[in-house]
């Protein structure tokens, strides 16, 4: 009788290399999904409509008030002292975009107060002079503190939330703001968008990254009408709605306005990023751009103050500034700085023998 013999030999080294190699392959792969998932839910967030929430019960279009529905209230645009050209400073660091800015809105004949909301003991005397001198109407405002602490959002945004304090200046008299940044510059006149028959609009956000372009809007250029009773409603929604809270008043702004805004081109808020996104649509959106937005990069730094410095030594930091950035990404924003530049000398030659 034939006789077997089976042998069970033990893992040969080849083996066991395939299997850890296999393992760890495995593991790796799993690992880079899960990041990518991890990435996705911190940078693209679902838009304000896929997250939608019903915040408020406001019309987009323009009635008489927020409260008025009425069909048989007539249209009226407001009149030059109803609205108001309006931006904010809550720091030093950007006299020299609010200055600036001033100045350009000054230059292009815009037929609006121009309001400058600021919060009390963040600038000194000579700074509130200069910026009164430059043709901005005062108007000290209290700070408006992040929820949560400021849990969660970027620490340059922990002021922002002060930006709902818009809505209430119908008590002086306001109806109508178009917001603007402090780190924009206007280049052309934007009477136009006086008589828009809407209650908010905005021109829709770009990233430079896979965002790419959104349906979500940048809140550094906002068309809107005042309601004290929408501010107070604001404020007791902010620490409830789900927003990113990165993002801080942009964000939420969002989502609370998310059925209501209407969007308007981008020439009303040219932002650096369509530059690098596509320059080809930014070439094309040149002729007709009224306000370029310097987003990516300033032509001021946000660091640096002109507190303790005279006027010589101002301009020397400001030309150093204008100097580098000009220069970036392989001198990319030449052009841009240049239109700063320009408005820049101008408004501290006409301010020179100011305060």
């Amino acid at each position: 009788m034939s006789r077997y013999v089976f042998e069970y030999a033990p893992l040969t080294n080849g083996n066991r290399q395939r299997r850890l190699f296999w393992f760890f392959t495995v593991l790796a792969v799993f690992i880079v999904i899960i990041n990518v998932l991890a990435v996705n839910r911190l940078y693209v967030s679902p838009s304000p409509l896929d997250n939608f929430q019903k915040l408020n019960s406001l019309s987009s279009v323009y009635k008489s008030s927020y409260s008025v529905r009425s069909d048989s209230i007539p249209f009226d645009i407001p009149s030059k002292e109803e609205r108001a050209v309006l931006t904010t400073i809550y720091s030093e660091s950007y006299y020299a975009g609010v200055l600036t800015l001033g100045h350009s809105l000054q230059a292009t004949n815009t037929s609006a107060r121009r309001l400058l909301l600021y919060i009390p003991d963040r600038l000194s005397p000579q700074t509130l002079c200069r910026l009164e001198a430059g043709g901005w109407e005062l108007h000290s405002i209290p700070r408006i503190p992040p929820p949560a602490g400021g849990k969660g959002v970027y620490p340059r945004f922990l002021d922002q939330y002060t930006k709902l304090q818009i809505w209430g200046l119908d008590k002086v008299g306001v109806k109508t703001v178009l917001y603007i940044d402090g780190d924009t510059l206007v280049r052309q006149n934007f009477d136009e968008l006086w008589s828009l028959p809407f209650n908010f609009a905005a021109v829709p956000d770009v990233y430079t990254d896979r965002r790419g372009f959104t349906t979500s809007f940048n809140a550094g250029v906002m068309f809107l009408r005042m309601s004290s009773a929408v501010m107070e409603d604001m404020l007791s929604k902010i620490d409830t709605a789900k927003y990113k809270r990165l993002d801080a008043e942009q964000g939420f702004l969002n989502v609370y306005f998310a059925m209501q805004v209407i969007r308007l081109p981008f020439i009303y808020n040219a932002n650096l990023a369509l530059k690098r996104r596509s320059p080809g649509l930014w070439k094309a959106l040149e002729p007709d751009m009224r306000i370029v937005h310097y987003t990516i990069t300033k032509p001021f730094s946000e660091t640096r103050t002109h507190r303790d410095l005279d006027a010589a030594q101002a301009m020397q930091m400001q030309n150093n500034m204008l100097r580098e950035q000009g220069h970036a990404d392989g001198g990319l924003w030449a052009e841009e700085m240049g239109w700063w530049d320009a408005v820049w000398r101008d408004t501290i030659k006409t301010l020179e023998y100011q305060c």
